[in-house]
């Protein structure tokens, strides 16, 4: 039952937009992410990506609340970023935690980290119509 408690996520799903009108999915997550959630993590994000943002909004994933982060949910990041970059679409990690980016970094596979509000809103505002690429 632990396992389940640990594994069971809450997620919040926003439309948001950028102060120029670039439309983004905003993905709040509660608690950390660690071995027995992160398949689930990955099976909302990408269900979410396809039937909302229909492939090409960029998801944003708030990270704030997510105070720890082990191995094996970095791998499962990787993997999901790379489903990502496979079909032209942005994922941006946002507010993370030092101790969370050191973890992702581990895995490697070219995480976007977003810090401050500022940051989001100057990347999300450099995509190019048609081309769902960080330049």
């Amino acid at each position: 039952m632990i396992i389940f408690f640990i594994a069971l996520f809450t997620f919040d799903f926003i439309f948001a937009q950028t102060s120029i009108s670039t439309q983004f999915l905003l993905i709040q997550l509660d608690r950390s992410m660690t071995f027995p959630s992160v398949e689930y993590i990955r099976y909302i994000v990408t269900k979410a990506s396809r039937s909302v943002g229909q492939n090409k909004l960029p998801m944003v994933i708030d990270c704030s609340h997510i105070q720890f982060a082990d191995f094996t949910a970095a791998e499962g990041l990787r993997d999901l970023i790379s489903i990502f970059k496979k079909r032209e679409q942005v994922l941006l990690l946002w507010k993370a935690k030092d101790s969370v980016i050191r973890i992702i970094e581990g895995v490697g596979s070219g995480f976007h980290v977003v810090k401050t509000d500022y940051e989001l809103e100057n990347i999300l505002g450099k995509l190019k119509v048609g081309k769902r690429r960080i330049d």
